[in-house]
């Protein structure tokens, strides 16, 4: 093949090469302008401000309880899941420290039972293992009823064939 012809399909290939990367950069750029649209139309963290909802990470039972109590308000536990949902995260367990954080301290838990830190953090740590197969999770399985007719030895009989 001739010199000027390898150049001119050199420069060819160059210029598909250069209209393809502008095109790319193009659609990035509307992607970018969609993800942003997407984002400020959601409730993001600008518009969900922590002391709005909770004052501080309960410190004490008595704290942690108030919290308990006020998720009986519909417009209080929408807006904690609001909140919670917004801390995001790297990673399921980075996520799921932010909002333990936000919720209470360590220390309240310490308090109340005298116990160490890495006992909580294990407790925390079985607690959330196993919630996938607690009542509403993923992995939850409905225990069969008992028969509340048959007599009281038969039924723990037939339990523990289970």
């Amino acid at each position: 093949m001739p010199l000027k012809r390898r150049i001119d399909t050199v420069e060819a290939t160059q210029r598909i090469i250069l209209e393809n990367l502008a095109e790319i950069r193009e659609n990035q750029k509307e992607m970018k302008e969609m993800l942003g649209q997407i984002l400020s139309s959601k409730s993001g963290p600008k518009d969900v401000i922590v002391e709005d909802v909770i004052q501080s990470p309960a410190k004490s039972e008595e704290e942690l309880l108030e919290i308990i109590r006020q998720l009986e308000s519909p417009e209080f536990k929408k807006k904690l899941i609001n909140l919670l949902s917004t801390l995001g995260g790297n990673k399921v367990g980075d996520t799921v420290r932010k909002m333990l954080r936000v919720l209470g301290t360590n220390e309240s838990c310490i308090k109340i039972h005298r116990c160490s830190v890495s006992e909580v953090e294990e407790c925390i740590a079985e607690t959330l293992k196993h919630a996938p197969a607690q009542k509403d999770g993923p992995r939850y399985k409905k225990k069969p009823e008992t028969n509340t007719n048959q007599p009281a030895d038969q039924r723990a009989e037939n339990n523990n064939l289970e």
